[in-house]
């Protein structure tokens, strides 16, 4: 028997057992859910800040087509292949094979090239997504 561990009337000294009681309640309400970065996304064992809120600014030249993306500009997937990809469109094009209609999310995020003009579609099962830096003239999208 463990020497630390409180013996309550009625265990059996000699049991490995752990019987533990829990009471939950539930509200019913879903979150509030903490919204949490690091404070630099190439250094995540960092600082993190969490947020109930989120003051993002969308980058520059991301079209009013795909403001409920959250985008990010100059990051991309580490070894990762879409599970759809779309030639020769623009960036308003690409939102709209993640999110068709507005009414049914097909992707969990989608990467969009500037200079190929090549869409990336991906699921839930994505690879890592990296920053590539400056000037790699992807936008990164997810919802």
């Amino acid at each position: 028997m463990c020497a630390d561990i409180t013996q309550f009337s009625g265990d059996d000294a000699n049991s490995t057992d752990l019987v533990l009681a829990m009471e939950v309640e539930i509200d019913g309400q879903w979150g509030p859910y903490l919204l949490c970065n690091p404070d630099n996304f190439t250094d995540p064992l960092g600082g993190w800040q969490c947020t109930t809120h989120l003051n993002h600014t969308q980058p520059e030249g991301y079209p009013a087509e795909c403001n409920e993306w959250f985008g990010l500009a100059d990051y991309c997937t580490k070894n990762g292949k879409p599970h759809k990809v779309k030639h020769d469109v623009d960036m308003s094009e690409c939102c709209v094979e993640g999110y068709p209609n507005h009414n049914q999310l097909t992707s969990y995020y989608t990467i969009y090239n500037r200079t190929t003009r090549e869409c990336g579609v991906y699921g839930l099962d994505a690879p890592e997504v990296v920053y590539c830096g400056e000037g790699s003239n992807t936008y990164f999208s997810y919802y």
